[in-house]
This record gives C-alpha cells, sequence and structure tokens, in this order.
C-alpha cells in the first residue's frame, strides 16, 4: 500500500465502525482474493426495498468524513 493510500485508508479507519450485514457487494468477491476492501455509508435499513432509508445524522457523519479524506488527499 503506497504512503498516499494508507494516509486515504486512515481517514476511513478512525472513523470506521466494523459491522456485518446481509445484503451483498462486489467487496465480497474482491476481498475473497486477499485484497482489503471498504464498505463505507450511513447506517439505514431497507436497502433497495419500496421502504428504504438512511440516517440523517450518518449521512452527515459520513459527509464530514469524506471532506476530510479529500482535505488530507490534496495535501499530499
Amino acid at each position: 500500500m503506497t504512503g498516499r493510500n494508507r494516509r486515504f485508508s486512515q481517514e476511513f479507519k478512525d472513523e470506521a465502525v466494523r459491522r456485518t450485514w446481509g445484503p451483498s457487494a462486489d467487496s465480497a468477491f474482491i476481498s475473497s482474493l486477499g485484497i482489503p476492501t471498504v464498505l463505507f455509508g450511513p447506517s439505514g435499513e431497507g436497502a433497495h426495498a419500496d421502504v428504504e432509508w438512511v440516517s440523517i445524522a450518518d449521512t452527515v457523519a459520513c459527509a464530514k468524513v469524506l471532506v476530510s479524506a479529500a482535505a488530507a488527499l490534496s495535501r499530499t
């Protein structure tokens, strides 16, 4: 992992909470090859269902992490 990627990963790691959940994503295939992956986003329920929602507070927190990561990357 390059220094730049390491710093980018750290931005997310500092705010990350490890969770397990039901829906699958392409990251399952990638991680099965031993490649580290990140699923990042707000919590919610009903993914791709008729009633789907995400937490506004989590969305704001995610936006802050993304802005922080972008700022850190722009300094490199």
